[in-house]
């Protein structure tokens, strides 16, 4: 079974130090700054696990707003 480590990171450079990486575990950078040109595009390189990742705490971010890609209540996607 894999292990994920999600880092998250805004405004700044997030770099992982593979030889610390302990065998089986997958990590995966989710950068905010890069989502701000279009979430529905970055987050097609996104792995299924990281968009779930995403999909599941971006509204406790504070990243869910207008034409949000989940369809949220802040969404104009979920508006009649």
């Amino acid at each position: 079974m894999k292990h994920h480590i999600f880092v998250t990171v805004q405004g700044g450079v997030a770099e992982i130090c593979e030889d610390t990486v302990p065998s089986g575990v997958v990590v995966e950078i989710l950068d905010f700054d890069n989502l701000e040109g279009g979430e529905e595009n970055e987050m097609s390189h996104l792995s299924p696990q990281l968009r779930e990742y995403w999909m599941k705490n971006h509204k406790d971010w504070g990243r869910c707003r207008n034409g949000c890609p989940c369809g949220g209540e802040m969404s104009t996607k979920s508006k009649p």
